[in-house]
């Protein structure tokens, strides 16, 4: 129940923010560029209004901010166990910032009711592009790979089943010389091994396959083995 709230008030918070930035945005745009007090004057006065027009995107985007946050504290769906692909909190938010903002300067510049004010066209047009560019570069990553328990664990032992087998034959007493004529010597311990084992365990580190005390850990085994 407490991932479906967060996720429905979540996304209904950033999807409410952004609309009202568009809408600000499409205002603006129509208004076009004007100047009002001080030694601006002689130039061409804004329209009532126009300072709630930019307060509004104050709001909006800690608005936004805070609606990513209550959906990327949503968790892992019910049943998943934690795995799979999710999307991303943080690049939804970014995809919610431009993308919106980059469809309204398009309708507030070509739209069937637009009426770009002076200087409203030319800006409205490099916001557009810019924007969508920016948004729709994010999209690819919009979706990450989560790991759960289980595969982390799996990819643990994976990597210890890879590792050489310990050599388990009768070993002689400390104080013994080394055994010689028999055509047999102990396997010595390759530094290499340990090495390139630490170095699979980094990698899964990186990628997500283990948490940090998974890794300390392993790690752990890896150089008392």
């Amino acid at each position: 129940m407490k991932y479906f709230l967060r996720t429905v008030l979540g996304l209904g918070l950033m999807v409410l923010c952004a609309t009202l930035m568009a809408y600000a945005l499409y205002q603006l745009l129509q208004v076009g560029t004007c100047a009002s007090g001080g030694p601006y004057v002689s130039a061409r006065q804004c329209p009532t209004g126009i300072e709630r027009l930019i307060i509004a995107f104050f709001p909006a985007v800690i608005g936004l901010m805070v609606g990513a946050g209550v959906y990327g504290a949503r968790g892992a769906p019910p049943g998943s166990e934690g795995g799979g692909r999710r999307v991303s909190a943080l690049v939804l938010l970014w995809c919610l910032v431009f993308l919106p903002l980059s469809f309204a300067s398009f309708w507030g510049v070509w739209g069937p009711d637009a009426n770009p004010g002076p200087g409203g066209e030319e800006g409205g047009l490099i916001v557009a592009f810019l924007f969508a560019l920016m948004g729709l570069g994010a999209l690819p990553f919009l979706f990450r790979r989560v790991t759960s328990p289980a595969e982390r664990q799996a990819a643990m032992e994976r990597l210890l089943g890879r590792m050489p087998d310990r050599w388990t034959g009768p070993r002689p007493p400390a104080s013994a010389p080394p055994a010689t004529g028999t055509g047999f010597t102990p396997p010595a311990a390759s530094g290499g091994d340990v090495v390139s084992k630490l170095e699979r365990a980094n990698r899964l580190r990186a990628e997500g396959a283990l948490t940090e005390a998974e890794y300390e850990r392993l790690k752990a085994e890896i150089l008392g083995g």
